[in-house]
């Protein structure tokens, strides 16, 4: 195991800065069209002035595991999902988890262990890894509501967690990906618990890869 503290304060508040002016312009220009306690779907209206979503659903053999991927408008199509979401029943409003099999690379958030020891690990697909990688915030927000999804209790915390796992997977992502260019991260709920206090804590952690990225220091 790694530990690498955050690094040049001034580098990361810059970095910090620009990602949070990147994630406030996504939400004053998304949608969200379904949100419940098994799926999200997010319409995000680009800066280049075209419309690209974001999914999230719960896998219902594996309820601990929320799915996410993004998708373009032809993809939705091809897919069959704006026919779905225009059927939704009123009263279950949500599309059958049927409609999602196969769908997406095969990124997902899910929980583990207990309250005190446990956490969320988040899993990138390589493709989706390297469009994190890159700055896509579209990924990273439908990351964000998978997170939410998977474990409610991230929900108050999720807009300073995005920024966080936007800046380590930036930074090392090169060094702790797979060897099939995939990414493992995992967030503890202590590290969750210390966002949500405000209260400072040097000892607080994400783990990127087999990296402890100290996001507090």
């Amino acid at each position: 195991m790694v530990f690498i503290p955050a690094v040049n304060a001034q580098a990361d508040n810059a970095r910090n800065e620009a990602l949070e002016q990147e994630l406030e312009y996504l939400r004053n220009n998304s949608e969200i069209l379904i949100e419940t306690s098994h799926e999200k779907i997010i319409r995000f209206n680009t800066e280049d002035g075209y419309f690209m979503y974001g999914i999230a659903w719960r896998d219902m053999e594996n309820p601990n595991r929320v799915y996410f991927a993004t998708a373009t408008e032809e993809e939705m199509e091809s897919n069959g999902f704006f026919d779905a979401m225009s059927n939704v029943n009123s009263d279950a409003n949500n599309i059958s988890i049927l409609a999602y099999s196969g769908f997406g690379n095969g990124s997902y958030a899910e929980t583990y262990g207990n309250s005190i020891t446990g956490g969320i690990h988040v899993y990138f697909s390589p493709d989706d890894a390297e469009l994190a990688a890159s700055g896509s915030v579209a990924i990273l927000t439908i990351a964000g509501g998978a997170i939410a999804l998977a474990a409610p209790v991230a929900g108050q915390v999720i807009g300073p967690l995005l920024v966080i796992l936007a800046g380590c997977i930036e930074l090392y992502y090169t060094v702790a990906k797979n060897s099939d260019d995939s990414l493992d991260i995992n967030i503890p709920y202590v590290a969750l618990a210390f966002m949500a206090s405000g209260l400072p804590d040097a000892s607080a952690f994400i783990t990127i890869g087999t990296i402890n990225y100290f996001f507090n220091d």
